[in-house]
């Protein structure tokens, strides 16, 4: 494997994610994404190197997105 200093640079991976699905994912009182997801997700990132940016939102928003 290569070392972080030799891995190509690029951008965040995009991640949509329900933002209602406990325990996946679910937010807390401030708003912060929650759960297992967001946990794993971190995990992912810190072993790869590579940023990641989880978007949460409704589910049905979700699809309207994805098609527009």
């Amino acid at each position: 494997p290569r070392s972080a200093a030799q891995r190509p640079t690029v951008g965040p991976l995009r991640v949509l994610l329900d933002d209602n699905y406990p325990p996946y994912v679910f937010r807390d009182r401030n708003g912060r994404l929650q759960g297992i997801l967001p946990e794993q997700w971190a995990a992912w990132q810190q072993a790869t190197g590579r940023p990641v940016e989880l978007h949460a939102m409704d589910r049905q928003a979700a699809m309207r997105q994805r098609h527009d």
